[in-house]
């Protein structure tokens, strides 16, 4: 069993605030794709909407990331 100090913990637990905090903003770029393709403003260039698409696969694989290091961490701790 591994022992985690307590400074260590407390990163640990920043790390969950952090996907906390991806997972607010992931939310807020899919409202915002959501509304302006709903506007058809961007209905003949897209390229706004696909870099924000892109930025939400990002945030989403490394928040998955993040959970799984801290999955792996408490585990490696029981």
């Amino acid at each position: 069993m591994i022992k985690i100090k307590k400074e260590d913990f407390e990163k640990i637990l920043a790390l969950q605030g952090a996907k906390e905090k991806i997972y607010t903003v992931e939310e807020q770029i899919t409202e915002v794709i959501t509304r302006l393709r709903s506007t058809g403003f961007y209905a003949n260039d897209c390229s706004d909407v696909d870099q924000l698409r892109a930025i939400n696969f990002y945030l989403r694989a490394t928040r998955k990331e993040l959970d799984n290091v801290i999955e792996t961490i408490i585990n490696c701790n029981k």
